[in-house]
């Protein structure tokens, strides 16, 4: 059957191809065209699965509307619809192009509930979420005060990053001090990046540090409790398509994301805790014909919020697809093209565990990868996805907000899986050369 003259406009910075397969199968069902900023630097593949590829920025929407019915006009293609995969940077961008295009989208106002931590944290607390104490700065002397009033430990963050960039753990004045004008500049250099981020502030978050537990049994040394919850909002239907544990190896003072598990292992009473949550959580922040992406802490008094994102989780579409045959682009695709989403869709038709090993190289220019061959003919072995390649630069917290590379795993249960993915640890090597000059900190986000 050939396709419409239809097309879906998706946004997303594509720099490898951990997407691939899930973007070649959506391209079965409608015409893909990617807005992108810097199509030149884009993998070879793109040119074959994209009908075509825009070059916009996220800071002209105007402009960006503008060269979308350019090109509709002189192809003769309709758009249906618009998404941003699983990135957060364009998500104020399309709910700026979306209303004057006549496509369905998150409203503005719901984006900045979403994207400004102050304000989520505001909506947090006005409806008697699990949250924490927490306040909004701008100055050191400011930060020192509020910073009593909320009690040590506390973690500072940008008020509109994302990725735990710039994210970490204080413990006492002297730390706070030491590291407040840099992340408060870093976090005004990323918020440059997106045009809500030019509307907030420069601010830092400060809130108090919420100890987790890691409740269910595990071989890893990883015992800070975390769990995502993900999910969509259908007519105001909320459909919980899965959970991810994100246990951490410690409370700070940064927080690198090691293992991504699915299914949950926590306590049926928890899962539905957090379910129970989700639906108040998405209702505080008016989200509806949307992807939401919810982390909290896991405590034994329950869930404690962290935030909530409208978007797909990072690479949360392979992980899930692969333990229930579920796929997250093809609701993503028919959610916002405002197409019916039958109960089949979202039906696990196997039930599998999947884990994500993250592994980083130390910081300094990544010379090569070894033992990626071994560990890619490991039978348990479903992918390894390589997030940054040989010959770029590694960051790491809290200037990163991706591993250099992922391992997924399977196996006939959460302990075999966890016993491949350590040994796929042990097999792969980083070599990367730390230049005896500073590198000037530059964001690809």
């Amino acid at each position: 059957m050939s396709k419409r003259k239809e097309i879906f406009l998706v946004y997303r910075p594509i720099a490898d191809d951990s997407v691939k397969e899930a973007i070649e199968h959506l391209a079965k069902s409608t015409n893909l065209v990617l807005l992108n900023e810097n199509p030149s630097a884009l993998p070879r593949w793109t040119k074959d699965v994209f009908q075509s590829v825009l070059k916009i920025r996220l800071t002209e929407p105007e402009q960006a509307v503008e060269t979308i019915r350019i090109y509709c006009q002189e192809s003769g293609y309709k758009p249906i619809g618009l998404a941003p995969l699983d990135n957060e940077a364009g998500v104020f961008f399309l709910a700026e192009i979306a209303p004057k295009l006549g496509l369905r989208f998150l409203s503005k106002d719901c984006v900045r509930a979403v994207r400004d931590k102050y304000q989520m944290r505001r909506l947090f607390l006005e409806h008697d979420l699990p949250s924490v104490p927490f306040s909004e700065v701008s100055t050191v002397d400011e930060a020192e005060m509020k910073a009593q009033e909320i009690g040590y430990p506390i973690v500072i963050k940008p008020r509109s990053a994302g990725g735990s960039l710039f994210v970490r753990r204080i413990n006492n004045f002297d730390e706070l001090r030491s590291c407040f004008d840099e992340y408060l500049e870093s976090g005004t250099q990323i918020s440059s990046f997106d045009p809500l981020g030019a509307q907030i502030k420069p601010s830092l978050i400060l809130e108090k540090l919420i100890e987790g537990v890691t409740l269910f049994d595990t071989s890893l040394d990883l015992p800070v409790g975390e769990v995502s919850i993900e999910g969509f909002v259908y007519n105001g239907r909320v459909c919980i398509l899965g959970h991810h544990d994100k246990p951490l190896s410690s409370n700070g003072p940064y927080y690198e994301e090691v293992v991504l598990s699915t299914p949950s292992r926590l306590p049926t009473d928890f899962i539905k805790e957090l379910n129970l949550l989700a639906e108040r959580t998405v209702k505080a922040v008016k989200l509806d014909n949307s992807f939401f992406h919810i982390e909290t802490r896991t405590t034994k008094i329950g869930p404690i919020l962290l935030e909530i994102a409208g978007r797909i989780g990072g690479l949360v579409s392979l992980a899930i697809k692969e333990s229930t045959g579920i796929d997250m682009f093809e609701i993503m695709y028919r959610l916002y093209s405002g197409l019916p989403i039958e109960d089949n869709l979202i039906t696990p038709k196997f039930n599998r565990p999947i884990i994500r090993f993250c592994l980083f190289a130390e910081e300094g220019y990544l010379e090569a990868i070894d033992g990626l061959d071994v560990v890619k003919a490991h039978p348990l072995v479903i992918d390894v996805l390589i997030h940054q390649q040989p010959g770029s630069y590694v960051y790491r917290a809290p200037r990163s907000y991706q591993s250099t590379l992922q391992v997924m795993v399977t196996g006939e249960n959460h302990s075999e899986a966890e016993t491949v993915g350590l040994w796929a640890q042990d097999q792969i090597k980083f070599r990367t050369k730390r230049d005896s000059g500073d590198v000037a900190f530059k964001l690809s986000y």
